[in-house]
């Protein structure tokens, strides 16, 4: 049968919450009927997994909103977002649902957490690739089961479906400047690169623990949990990579391990980042880059390739019709894949491709059509640009914005993104891969849902169990919100946090190893 032909029992709406995917039995939301939930839902003329209602919310928070949903129950593992998820339901309305948690507050000092209530999501890192498509699949478990958490679109579809990535593996990647990627060319070989856009380099990497070295890759300082578990992990990635200031950085850390640095919350090393000591390594030229990765997919995953510039005709891009092309738009709003940076490259690519085998064929009849039809123009004394047009595209203000950061990725509304105009105007920090679509934000990102959080609710809700403040406190440093300083100062947690550690960090700090953002 057809969704809409589905006994009304088994009908489901399906909600995207931040970038997390949802569905919810029709039967059980109907017995919360004042909710923002049902009346947005039940109004909605359309209702299949793919036309979902989209909620700018922390979709890590609302899988407890979820749970409550099917078995109208609190977990009691909800404790450790327990602020975030008690405003998602004032804001849902959710009337029952504020009244349990108002009664787990009086009494979580005496909760004990079972095996059962605590979300399977919560055992394993959200920082994966997975190739298959979260976008249409459900999850394996029961709607019924304390377990099922909902399915974070965890990647758009570029990477989760065959070609770019053949595996029934979790992939761990990371988003990174292409610049940062330039200063280290040792983060990028012949296997780990999965894609590249204008300014910005997708890879693929070892482990999770490959944030915290792009974070000191970018500050110069390892910021590490307390007692940090994987250091072993950690150094292995680091030897690998074989950047010395990045070795001798956790081989630092590994030696003050266990003495005073063990006393506080959060590790903070910070190192002089001298490049001079680092051997000289350039990366390859982007159309090296581009070819090698294209040249590793069949001709059908390409269709037809074709050669684009920009408006002086100084930069090219290649682009496709074929499958990995399409996936690729649906995934960052463009396709277009940089293969020169400058005029200067053009005559070196056409060296470059004289000297490669037939494998590059299609590449090669690419770059000739465009050479041909600007040749043509230029004996035509055709001004190249002449027939270029603008294109201009109106965004709303409720256009849904996917945003990339390290080894995360976010949704949210435009408006949201709108709210301080500091974040956009930081082009040391944020820049668009496509415009009002998708955004690119150079920073950790995990640290970053609390940023967004606070982008939507304009004060940081941060559980008191958080480990991680020195890191946080650098990330809030860069973003440059004022408003979002303030906001740290005023946050509880913050403060309990600065109270409870002010002797040891006072300490620690006057050493002169460490830095942090203080009031």
């Amino acid at each position: 049968k057809m969704a809409n032909e589905l006994p009304s029992e088994t009908r489901a709406f399906y909600f995207n919450v931040g970038g997390w995917l949802f569905s919810v039995p029709k039967v059980r939301l109907a017995q919360f009927q004042d909710s923002v939930l049902w009346r947005e839902a039940s109004s909605s003329l359309t209702q299949s997994a793919d036309s979902r209602l989209f909620i700018d919310r922390d979709g890590w928070a609302f899988r407890y909103v979820h749970y409550y949903l099917h078995t109208s129950r609190v977990s009691s593992s909800s404790i450790s977002v327990l602020d975030l998820l008690y405003e998602q339901a004032a804001s849902l309305q959710l009337s029952s649902l504020l009244q349990a948690l108002d009664g787990l507050k009086e009494g979580k000092h005496n909760l004990r957490v079972r095996p059962m209530d605590v979300p399977i999501a919560e055992t394993a890192s959200v920082n994966y690739w997975k190739a298959r498509k979260c976008n249409s699949k459900l999850s394996e478990f029961s709607v019924k089961s304390p377990q099922f958490t909902g399915i974070q679109d965890k990647a758009p579809l570029g990477l989760i479906d065959t070609p770019l990535l053949d595996t029934d593996e979790e992939i761990h990647y990371c988003f990174l400047s292409l610049e940062l990627v330039k200063k280290y060319p040792a983060l990028l070989n012949s296997d780990n690169l999965l894609w590249i856009c204008e300014d910005v380099i997708l890879l693929e990497c070892g482990s999770s623990e490959f944030r915290f070295i792009a974070n000191f890759l970018r500050s110069g300082k390892i910021l590490l949990p307390d007692r940090f578990p994987d250091i072993d992990a950690l150094t292995s990635e680091a030897e690998f990579l074989g950047i010395p200031e990045l070795i001798n950085a956790v081989k630092t850390y590994r030696s003050s391990y266990g003495s005073s640095v063990k006393s506080t919350n959060c590790t903070v090393l910070e190192t002089d980042l001298n490049l001079s000591s680092t051997p000289h390594i350039s990366l390859k030229p982007l159309y090296i880059l581009i070819l090698e990765l294209l040249v590793k997919y069949p001709d059908s995953a390409l269709g037809q390739l074709h050669i684009e510039s920009n408006l002086d005709g100084s930069k090219l891009y290649i682009a496709g019709n074929g499958v990995l092309f399409k996936h690729a738009r649906n995934w960052l709003g463009t396709c277009k894949l940089p293969l020169t940076e400058d005029v200067t490259q053009i005559y070196e690519l056409c060296v470059y491709m004289d000297k490669v085998d037939a494998t590059y064929q299609p590449m090669k009849d690419a770059i000739r059509t465009y050479l041909r039809i600007r040749r043509q123009q230029t004996q035509k004394k055709i001004i190249y640009f002449e027939e270029w047009t603008a294109t201009v595209k109106n965004c709303s203000l409720h256009q849904i914005v996917k945003i990339y950061v390290g080894s995360y990725w976010y949704a949210t509304y435009l408006k949201t993104l709108l709210k301080y105009q500091e974040l956009l105007s930081n082009s040391k920090k944020v820049w668009w891969i496509t415009f009002g679509q998708s955004l690119f934000i150079s920073g950790d990102g995990l640290m970053f849902q609390h940023i967004l959080n606070f982008l939507r609710l304009d004060k940081l809700l941060i559980s008191s169990e958080f480990k991680e403040w020195p890191l946080l406190c650098q990330e809030i440093e860069e973003y440059k919100i004022p408003a979002l300083s303030d906001a740290l100062y005023q946050c509880e947690a913050y403060r309990t946090w600065l109270k409870k550690n002010e002797a040891e960090n006072e300490a620690f700090f006057s050493s002169g190893r460490t830095h942090i953002l203080e009031e």
